[in-house]
């Protein structure tokens, strides 16, 4: 989260433009950069830099690693899958209990033929 307390900060691309059909599942906190572990919210975003749309929501419990080990924060599936269309940009913002908050995330999906 780029913002104070629960404030979303900027959309950071993810995917610049799928070059097949994507089939969004879930995501992945592989580690909190900053501070320990706590909870946040994700938004994935689709849509040109500045114009995202925010197409869903998950959120992340409290987890207990340490700020230097490459440990899972915990892997969230999307309420239901969300289609990314080929050409589409996909980007996520978070927001957490700790003013800039830095997490590491990755997309879980399926890449359509």
């Amino acid at each position: 989260s780029g913002g104070g307390l629960w404030t979303y900060g900027s959309f950071t691309e993810m995917i610049a433009s799928a070059a097949k059909p994507i089939l969004l599942t879930g995501i992945v906190m592989v580690r909190t950069v900053t501070g320990s572990n706590n909870p946040c919210q994700v938004e994935i975003g689709i849509g040109a830099a500045g114009s995202e749309v925010t197409r869903s929501k998950v959120g992340f419990p409290s987890a207990s690693s340490a700020v230097s080990t490459l440990t899972a924060g915990g892997m969230c599936y999307l309420p239901r899958p969300l289609f990314i269309k080929k050409g589409e940009r996909a980007s996520i913002r978070s927001a957490a209990n700790t003013a800039s908050k830095v997490h590491e995330f990755y997309l879980l999906g399926i890449e359509l033929k």
